[in-house]
C-alpha cells in the first residue's frame, strides 16, 4: 500500500511539472507578435511576461527538476494570476459585437411588435394600450443604453480593461427579453363558458330537435309503406 501511495504522489509530482511547463509554452505562444493574446497586453508587460516564462522554463531544467508537487502549483498559479486579465480582455473585446448585436435585436423585435399590434395584428389584439407603451419604453431605454455603451468604446484601447462588460450587454439583452415576452407571450383569454341552465336548455332543444326529426322519418316510412300497399291492391 506505501508503495502504490509513493507511485501516486510522485505521478501527481510529475503531473503538476508537466502543467506549468505547458503553461509556459501556451502563454509564450499566444503573447508573440502573431498570437491570440498579443493586441490585448502592453509591449513593457509581455516582454515582463516573456522574462518570466524564460526563467521559469531554465528553472524546470536546473534545480526545479525534481521539486514537490506544491512548488510547482504555485508557480503555475502565479503565472496564471499575470496572464488573466490579459485573456479576460481578449474574451470582452471578442464578444462584444455579437453581444451588441443580440441587444440591437432584441430591440428591434420589441419595436417591430408594437407597429404590429397598432396595425391591428390578431395575434396581438388580446394586449392592452398600456402593456404596449411599457414595453416601447423598455425597448427605448435599451436602445439609449446600447448607444451609450458603444460610444463608451470607441476610443478604448485593447490593452486595456473595457468599461462596458459583455455582462452588462447580456443583463440588457435579458431585461428587456423578459419584460418583453411577458407581454407578447400572454395568450388569449377563452372564451367564456355558457352557464349551466343554458347548456340543459341547448342540449334540450338539440334533443327535442332530434326526436321530431325521427318522428317526422318514421312517419314519412309508414305512410310510404301505406301507399305500396294499396298500390299492390289496386293492381290485383
Amino acid at each position: 500500500m506505501k508503495m502504490i501511495a509513493n507511485d501516486r504522489q510522485e505521478k501527481e509530482r510529475i503531473d503538476a511539472r508537466n502543467a506549468l511547463e505547458e503553461q509556459v509554452y501556451e502563454v509564450r505562444e499566444k503573447i508573440q507578435e502573431d498570437g491570440a493574446l498579443h493586441a490585448y497586453i502592453d509591449p513593457e508587460d509581455a516582454s515582463a511576461i516573456c522574462r518570466e516564462l524564460e526563467e521559469t522554463e531554465n528553472w524546470l531544467y536546473e534545480e526545479g527538476e525534481s521539486c514537490e508537487k506544491g512548488v510547482y502549483k504555485e508557480r503555475l498559479e502565479k503565472m496564471r494570476a499575470k496572464i488573466e486579465p490579459v485573456r479576460n480582455r481578449c474574451e470582452e473585446f471578442s464578444g462584444q459585437e455579437q453581444a451588441f448585436t443580440e441587444l440591437g435585436h432584441a430591440v428591434q423585435q420589441t419595436l417591430k411588435a408594437v407597429e404590429q399590434y397598432r396595425a391591428k395584428e390578431p395575434k396581438y389584439e388580446h394586449l392592452t394600450e398600456t402593456e404596449m407603451i411599457n414595453i416601447t419604453e423598455a425597448a427605448q431605454k435599451a436602445q439609449k443604453w446600447y448607444e451609450e455603451a458603444r460610444s463608451k468604446l470607441v476610443s478604448v484601447r485593447k490593452t486595456e480593461d473595457p468599461p462596458v462588460k459583455l455582462a452588462d450587454i447580456r443583463h440588457e439583452t435579458q431585461t428587456l427579453t423578459t419584460c418583453t415576452n411577458s407581454v407578447l407571450n400572454r395568450p388569449k383569454p377563452k372564451p367564456p363558458t355558457p352557464p349551466a341552465d343554458q347548456q340543459s336548455n341547448s342540449t334540450a332543444s338539440g334533443n327535442a330537435g332530434q326526436d321530431s326529426q325521427s318522428k317526422a322519418t318514421t312517419g314519412g316510412d309508414a305512410n310510404a309503406q301505406k301507399q305500396t300497399t294499396e298500390d299492390s291492391m289496386d293492381v290485383e
